[in-house]
């Protein structure tokens, strides 16, 4: 797609003609644990199906799941999904 050892073009110019941002040229994702997959899409469950539910209550149905995960932890995943949970 973009030759970055190309001298006739430089990867501005490829990526302006490909209509593509250069920042995504440089673009590595991050590869998680699947144990965080699990836990992450554990949380997301309990909390989309009760919103009213803490860090603690989430804690003792992780527990209930055989998940068991210390506080920081469960605070963490809810901060990065832009989730105050009380």
């Amino acid at each position: 797609m973009v030759d970055r050892d190309a001298r006739e073009i430089s990867v501005l110019q490829q990526a302006a003609l490909l209509e593509i941002n250069r920042s995504s040229l440089y673009y590595h994702p991050m590869f998680r644990d699947q144990g965080e997959v699990v836990l992450k899409n554990k949380i997301d469950e309990i909390y989309t199906k009760r919103r009213y539910y803490g860090s603690r209550r989430i804690a003792i149905e992780l527990a209930r799941a055989g998940l068991i995960v210390n506080c920081k932890a469960r605070e963490a995943t809810n901060g990065m999904r832009g989730r105050r949970v009380g």
